[in-house]
Order: structure tokens, then sequence, then C-alpha cells
């Protein structure tokens, strides 16, 4: 994760400015995504020699990211209501962390008491496992800042509990929403998120400049292996009972067959799971039936789903 950083360091060098763009595209010649997002770097040279502990630079890595976030945000809202629909897109918001950090790391010689330029040269265990954990933290502090607009009052206290791969697919179906996505913004929000294996959620038909989730009845009956982050998640037992709903099983029966998914956790879970219900029918409501792709349907499981849930007693 932090290559990038100690190949920097090495140089002698350290980041001033970096900006993310979007450079995937389709071509008659190409199956898939062959070109993907550019992080372009602005580099000078170090002068002087700064020194900072880690508690320093965690703060200071909170303060720019919040920063970077708010930045962002003011040209959004400058650009709100025209046809680009913004300037930038939450995937965006994500890779800026990586940068920010990029920025307060490199510009930090000596860290913890560790040498950086000189520990470039072999990085040893510790100094590869601080400087790791001060960009996922720099990661975690723009995740806090991302939440999707609109959650429900259940998810809203619910969303700590949820793992990296069903707050991937939250967050990357609610960008549904406005239409099909590229396949880049799926994969920086999987890096952004640290979600393994996101391809399987994938739709099959998904091209770089067309990309979509699998629904719940794509997602069949597999991948469900309890000791894995998405095949053992709540979210994951519950895009399976709408699976079930969309068969015609009766309501009864699906609550049955997800509490015990849940292995023990149904009642502690009962109303995150409502809220995720209700923000997938949010999100699938707003696109349209097309060929065998069914939101509305998937919609419309979603809302009885959450309905039953929140009258269900168990």
């Amino acid at each position: 994760m932090g290559g990038l950083a100690w190949i920097i360091w090495a140089a002698g060098l350290r980041v001033t400015a970096s900006w993310y763009v979007v450079t995937e595209t389709d071509c008659a010649l190409r199956t898939g995504a062959n070109v993907t997002g550019t992080v372009l770097l602005t580099l000078r040279r170090a002068a002087g020699e700064r020194r900072a502990w880690r508690d320093e630079l965690e703060y200071e890595l909170q303060e720019e990211v919040r920063a970077q976030v708010e930045r962002m945000n003011g040209q959004n809202s400058r650009l709100a209501g025209e046809e680009s629909g913004g300037l930038y897109q939450p995937v965006d918001f994500q890779m800026a962390a990586y940068t920010a950090a990029m920025r307060v790391l490199t510009g930090c010689d000596v860290m913890d008491g560790v040498e950086m330029r000189r520990e470039a040269e072999a990085p040893g265990v510790r100094a590869v496992a601080m400087v790791d954990a001060l960009i996922r933290y720099a990661q975690d502090v723009a995740e806090e800042l991302l939440r999707p607009a609109g959650l429900p009052a259940a998810l809203e206290c619910g969303w700590n509990m949820l793992n990296a791969a069903e707050r991937f697919y939250l967050k990357t179906a609610a960008l549904e929403r406005e239409g099909p996505q590229k396949l880049d913004m799926y994969t920086n929000m999987a890096r952004a998120l640290r979600v393994a294996g996101h391809e399987r959620l994938m739709s099959a038909e998904s091209r770089a400049n067309n990309a979509r989730l699998k629904l719940s009845d794509e997602l069949g009956s597999g991948d469900r292996d309890p000791e894995d982050e998405w095949g053992g998640s709540p979210l994951r037992a519950l895009l399976n009972a709408m699976r079930l709903l969309r068969q015609g099983e009766e309501a009864e029966q699906v609550l049955a067959a997800l509490a015990e998914d849940c292995r023990g956790r149904y009642a502690l879970l009962r109303e995150t799971l409502a809220g995720m219900a209700e923000f997938l029918a949010r999100a699938r409501g707003g696109r349209a039936d097309k060929g065998g792709f069914t939101p509305q349907k998937e919609a419309e499981c979603a809302r009885v789903l959450a309905e039953a849930l929140r009258a269900h007693r168990a």
C-alpha cells in the first residue's frame, strides 16, 4: 500500500499536489477494462528535515483529508444543477484520501524516530507497517466523511457495524440510481475500501463505460461462505432473502431462512437489515427495467422485506 511513498522518499522528493483522471474507455477491439484511472502527482525536491511522531501525523492526516473533502464538496456545490452533475464523484473523494496521505507522509523525513530516506533503501517490517497503517487511517477518515446520502435511520445507526464489502455494495448501488457507471468507479471504490474480489459482485454484462452490480437473482444462492467477508455478511443474507421473494416464497418462510443465515444474530441485526432493505429499495427504484435487468422488481422485493422485518417479532 505504501510502495509509492517509499519510492518518493528514496528519490529525495515529496508530493505537493495531485489529480485523479479517469482514462478508461471502451473500444471495439477490447473486451474489458484495459486502461484504468490515473493519479497525477506533482513532486518537488524535499528541503530541510522535518520530524514528527505518529500521533502528530494522524492528526495532520485527519485535517488534510477533511480539508480536501471540503474543497471538493465546495467545487461540486458551485457546479450543482449543471448537466455534469458535479466535478467529482464519490469515488474521487475516496482516492483523494490516498493522495492526501502521500502529501503528509512524504513531507516527513523522520517519522517516529525512523529516517525515512535511509529506510527507503530497504524498508523494515516496523516501518512498512507504520506507513501502511497511516495510509489506512487516512482512508478510514474519508470513509467516515463519505457516508451515502439519505441513509434510513436504522442504517445510520448500524453503518459502523457493516464490513467493507457491504459498504462497497451499498455505496455503489446508490451511485447506480443515476444510471450505468464506469467500471473504473467500482475498481477504485473497492481499492479505497480495501475490498478483495469485488468482481464477483459485478454483472457479467459490465463494460468499461457501462457497468453495474449484480441484482439478488443474479447473485444466486452461492458465494455464502460464513468465513468470507462478503459471503458471511448480513447484507449477503439479505440479498439471498430478496432472491427468495423474487422466486415467490412467502414472507414468513423468507424471514425464517434469513434468521437461519444470520446464525443467531437475527434479533441484533433486524433493524439494520430493515434499513439496508429500505436503502436498496430507494436505490433500485430509481431505474427502469430493461430486458433481463429488472431493478423495479428488485426494489419491490426490498420494500416488502423491509416492512416484513419491521413487523416481525422472533
